[in-house]
């Protein structure tokens, strides 16, 4: 039986090459906050900031974003809860009015979910949690260059060449 580690590692090797479109890299995906301060005075931070100051080299080469030195970015697994609960917040307070969470027989409204994360029920621990491994998961699929920002080439039907005639001397 495998431990959650080595799932992690078997479903990252596995997951195929992802391509999203350009907006992806203003999503959130995780925090920063001012070293010794609180999260509070932290704020949201993008894919592209992400990118740009926790991936690896190859990959900002890859996605074409330069480096940026900013040491309060952190990884969704370095978050203290009040960040995590920030985070969250944001995530939650960002997403659509008319999704319902469906969780055993009840369902939750927007605004259940964030007076649950706020008031840190069951049901928020559970959400923050989520937000955590759900981001964290983001974070190794860019660091292992999984995911590529834009279109993908467009397939080619066997047989079809792309030759400019310009190339050649008649």
């Amino acid at each position: 039986m495998l431990g959650p580690e080595q799932r992690m590692n078997e479903l990252i090797s596995s997951a195929p090459e992802m391509v999203m479109p350009p907006s992806f890299l203003d999503q959130v995906i995780s925090w920063s906050s001012p070293a010794g301060g609180l999260a509070s005075q932290g704020r949201p931070v993008t894919v592209r900031e992400y990118i740009q100051t926790r991936s690896p080299e190859h990959v900002r080469v890859l996605l074409e974003i330069p480096f940026s030195e900013d040491d309060t970015v952190k990884k969704a697994a370095e978050l203290t809860d009040e960040e995590l609960r920030e985070l969250t917040l944001v995530i939650v307070r960002s997403g659509n009015d008319n999704y319902v969470l469906v969780a055993g027989n009840r369902t939750y409204s927007k605004q259940d979910r964030i007076t649950a994360v706020e008031q840190g029920t069951a049901l928020g621990r559970r959400l923050m949690e989520a937000t955590r491994g759900e981001r964290g998961f983001l974070q190794t699929l860019i660091d292992t260059g999984k995911i590529r920002i834009g279109r993908r080439e467009p397939v080619r039907k066997q047989g079809e060449f792309d030759i400019d005639l310009a190339d050649f001397d008649f």
